[in-house]
This record gives structure tokens, C-alpha cells and sequence, in this order.
């Protein structure tokens, strides 16, 4: 069944340790009709704004992907979407962190390099300087959002490494199981 054409912000009415906004199919029960929603937790400790607007399109863009209300196939097709909305989210980042997120993942290339293989420890990567460079990028971050936006990076040097947005889909499917 479609989804309606369009999306409904869900904020969480209670404190939660939730972070992150998610992406789910819910029902429109005045319409019937299956509708996307976006859940917007009010956590305890919140992101950074910015952090929160790069995730909440991100999650925005996830949502629209999807137009038939069932459990995704995962079939190519699914893994070059999945592709294609980390590259979205690679840009979004490199557009409001500058040059200090295109460092990190710089330096994530450069150990991919190295290694000739995934690292064993990527969050031993950054050094000191490049975290908090990334920090100050988006106004400040507390350990647990600066370790989520330094992944990102890394995925993002995969990306860079493979050359190819089909290789990295083919990643993404690999890493997922």
C-alpha cells in the first residue's frame, strides 16, 4: 500500500535517553492511509544543533525514499538507496563542518591505506587536535556525538577508498550481514 505523499513530525512527548531521530511507517487514521513518520526524541542530553539538523534531513530523505508501506527488500536496489543517502549525509557534512571533517576523513583514508583492509580500531584514528577540530565544527560535542559523526567520516573514507558507489553499496550490504 503508498504511502501518503506527506510526512509527519512525531516529537516524543516524554525526556528520553533517545538521540537520534528516526525514520517510521505509521497510520493516518483520519485518512486510513499508511504515512512516514519522523520521531523527534527529546533526550535528556540533546545533540548539537547541527548535528540534529544534518540527521533529522538525513532521516527526512530516508523517509521520502520510501514510497510502499512493507518491510524494505533488500535487494541491490535497496543497498545503491542506502549508498546514495550516506552520500547525501557525506555532503550535508562536509558542507556545515568544513575542512575539519574533510581532515577526519582524510586521516580515516590515509589508515585505511596503511592498513590495506577495515581498521580493527577506527576511533584510535583521530588524534587529539583532529577530535577536537571536529568538535568545535559543529559548536561543541560530548564524547558520544563527536564518536558518531567520526564514523560517519570513516564510512565516508570507505567510500573514497572503494572509488565507486556500487563497490560501497556492495560494503554496506556486507557490513549489514
Amino acid at each position: 500500500m503508498p504511502y501518503q505523499e506527506l510526512a509527519c513530525l512525531l516529537p516524543e512527548p516524554a525526556s528520553t535517553t533517545q538521540r537520534l531521530p528516526t525514520y517510521a511507517g505509521a497510520v493516518d487514521l483520519t485518512a486510513a492511509a499508511p504515512v512516514r513518520t519522523l520521531r523527534l526524541p527529546t533526550p535528556r542530553r540533546p545533540l548539537s544543533t547541527t548535528g540534529r539538523g544534518v540527521l533529522l534531513l538525513y532521516e527526512a530523505r530516508h523517509a521520502m525514499g520510501r514510497h510502499v508501506a512493507s518491510a524494505p527488500v533488500r535487494d541491490s536496489a535497496y543497498w545503491d538507496s542506502e549508498a546514495a543517502l550516506n552520500v547525501f549525509e557525506f555532503t550535508l557534512l562536509e558542507r556545515v563542518a568544513g575542512r575539519h571533517y574533510q581532515e577526519a576523513v582524510a586521516a580515516y583514508l590515509q589508515a585505511l591505506r596503511r592498513e590495506g583492509d577495515l581498521l580493527a580500531r577506527p576511533h584510535k584514528v583521530l588524534d587529539r587536535r583532529r577530535r577536537k577540530a571536529l568538535s568545535l565544527a559543529f559548536g561543541g560535542l560530548d564524547d558520544e556525538e563527536l564518536h558518531l559523526w567520526a564514523s560517519v567520516a570513516y564510512r565516508n573514507a570507505i567510500l573514497e577508498l572503494l572509488g565507486d558507489l556500487k563497490a560501497f553499496a556492495a560494503h554496506l550490504r556486507h557490513q549489514a550481514g
